[in-house]
């Protein structure tokens, strides 16, 4: 069982996520709303394996991390996990600041692919 960690500023529920990514029987998705909650569960040993923060219309409420807070925290804490930020910001798929393990894009059929195919490498390795 592979662990995915979504935050999800927006609206979008889990039904718009499975219909664009593998998440199957074999991973367990923990979705959250807001960035605090998410850094908060990953601070008190939520384990994952691959992280993705959704900052399309993005609505961060005052005192809340936002998307970029967020993915900055992550990646200097868990260096070996897939992260994935998914932001209007850019538009097309780049390596955060040198980071292999962080990706920046915009919401395209590529970003989803590298998604896709980490989650595919994540559940090969566990089989």
């Amino acid at each position: 069982m592979k662990t995915v960690v979504l935050l999800s500023y927006n609206n979008l529920g889990l039904e718009f996520w499975n219909r664009h990514l593998n998440f199957n029987h074999n991973v367990e998705v923990h979705h959250f709303r807001t960035g605090k909650s998410c850094i908060s569960a990953l601070a008190v040993g939520l384990k994952a394996d691959v992280i993705i923060v959704d900052d399309y219309f993005a609505r961060t409420e005052k005192g809340d991390y936002s998307g970029h807070e967020v993915v900055n925290k992550v990646s200097k804490k868990f260096t070996k996990i897939p992260c994935f930020h998914i932001t209007p910001d850019l538009a097309e798929v780049a390596n955060g600041n040198g980071d292999q393990h962080v990706v920046f894009s915009n919401f395209d059929e590529s970003v989803l692919a590298l998604i896709n195919n980490s989650l595919d490498a994540q559940l090969a390795e566990t089989a």
